[in-house]
């Protein structure tokens, strides 16, 4: 009776050490989900920004929700204000009706391939579904912008390397970074991007983009839950510098004939182009 009483005890704490490690293991892993064009032209993710908290339950913390659109070729996270963009969209942000908001005397102007803003360094709280709740999270308030906003963007979220954030001394810390610290959770995220692969008839007579499509893992490769969305090896390439995601592409082919030029690619899920750089000897 007690061998088979100590053999159940066994069993139970090898599996409770099992389900402990893949508990610690599934929490170091913040997961976001992804919305945008069914064409993949661009994403972005849903941040409650100062009170109240989101809450699934509570149907009103979505009434400060911004969607902030994904960018890799950036380093600055920012929302819109009233003072710019009161005509452009529903949701603005206000840091002197904010009781969690922290004025700074910081100012900075970001420009993108297309369109400008400048804005004043805030912090604030930051809450979502995956996310949780991280409170002094710095961004940037838009005041003046030009060619930036659009119909259902309310700002921007950049996951570029710090070193390009602006302004260049003292730039507030990039989005990536602060969660990570936040949560200590790797020095790693990828994107599951999948507008491009939703089937235009599930969109009837539909104008909004706010179509589920794709996710960002921020610590990790797979879902808290453990969920891999790829097959295979991973394959890793080399950076060229730590500013933004350039790779060295060695060929390119068509129809498996190699068309002989070197160049650069830089991915950036913001836009829907692969810049190709060619060298001139």
């Amino acid at each position: 009776m007690y061998r088979i009483w100590d053999l159940i005890v066994s069993l139970y704490a090898l599996y409770f050490s099992i389900a402990h490690s893949s508990t610690d293991i599934a929490m170091a892993v913040i997961q976001q989900s992804l919305y945008g064009l069914p064409t993949g032209l661009a994403y972005y993710i849903e941040i409650s920004i100062g009170s109240p908290v989101y809450s699934e339950s509570v149907p009103s913390s979505k009434k400060n929700e911004f969607n902030l659109l994904v960018d890799t070729g950036s380093s600055n996270t920012a929302a819109v204000s009233s003072t710019c963009c009161a005509d452009l969209t529903d949701i603005t942000y206000d840091c002197s009706i904010s009781p969690t908001c922290q004025a700074t005397s910081k100012t900075l102007s970001v420009s993108y391939i297309t369109g400008t803003w400048s804005g004043k360094v805030v912090k604030d709280t930051f809450s979502g579904r995956g996310l949780g709740r991280i409170d002094n999270f710095p961004f940037a308030e838009i005041i003046e912008q030009s060619n930036f906003v659009q119909a259902d963007y309310d700002g921007i979220v950049g996951l570029a390397y710090p070193s390009i954030a602006a302004p260049v001394d003292n730039a507030p810390e990039p989005y990536f970074e602060t969660v990570k610290k936040a949560r200590k959770i790797p020095d790693i995220f990828s994107l599951l991007m999948c507008g491009a692969l939703q089937p235009l008839y599930d969109l009837p007579n539909r104008t909004s983009i706010n179509l589920h499509a794709g996710e960002v893992l921020l610590g990790g490769i797979s879902s808290p839950n453990g969920t891999k969305y790829h097959t295979g090896e991973i394959m890793y390439t080399p950076l060229i510098q730590e500013r933004w995601y350039n790779v060295i592409v060695l060929d390119i082919g068509v129809n498996n004939t190699s068309l002989g030029i070197e160049c650069a690619q830089i991915n950036n899920p913001r836009v829907r182009f692969v810049i190709i750089t060619t060298r001139k000897d």
